[in-house]
């Protein structure tokens, strides 16, 4: 799937909850499974379909040569990342409900921005969309950069 873009401005309730932008729920149907970020140097959460985490990780193993069962890093790797996932049903409203450890992990409090990503969403906090952004001009990418450049 591809379409989820844009740059949205929310908020959290006092039950943890974040509204989805209308545009992109559309592209977001049914149970969606909101999980760490894969930068822990830049803690935030994304938000995949529930079909769409499981092809993230399929890629991930591919990008490591394949699946072994017997790579520590890679038994690490996806326990770190299922373990911490919660699946979540928007309401009639359009919005999911964020588990206080996620919350936590993110530094989210009241104010997120939610990023598309092409096939997911990115939720951060503005301070840390402000670092993820300042790593993007530290780095050059939009100068002519290879785009293998790592963003610090």
């Amino acid at each position: 799937m591809a379409g989820l873009k844009g740059t949205y401005e929310g908020k959290v309730d006092a039950k943890g909850r974040v509204s989805i932008p209308s545009k992109c729920r559309k592209l977001l149907p049914g149970q969606l499974v909101v999980a760490k970020h894969s930068n822990k140097d830049l803690p935030a959460l994304v938000v995949y379909p529930e079909d769409g985490f499981d092809e993230w990780s399929d890629k991930l193993l591919a990008s490591m040569g394949g699946e072994r069962v017997n790579d520590a890093l890679q038994v690490q790797l996806l326990d770190e990342f299922y373990k911490a996932a919660f699946d979540a049903v928007p309401d009639d409203l359009g919005r999911i409900t964020i588990p206080t450890y996620l919350r936590e992990y993110a530094g989210i409090e009241h104010q997120v921005v939610i990023t598309g990503a092409r096939d997911h969403l990115i939720i951060r906090t503005p301070q840390m969309l402000e670092r993820y952004e300042a790593g993007f001009a530290k780095n050059k990418v939009y100068n002519d950069q290879p785009a293998s450049t790592p963003v610090e």
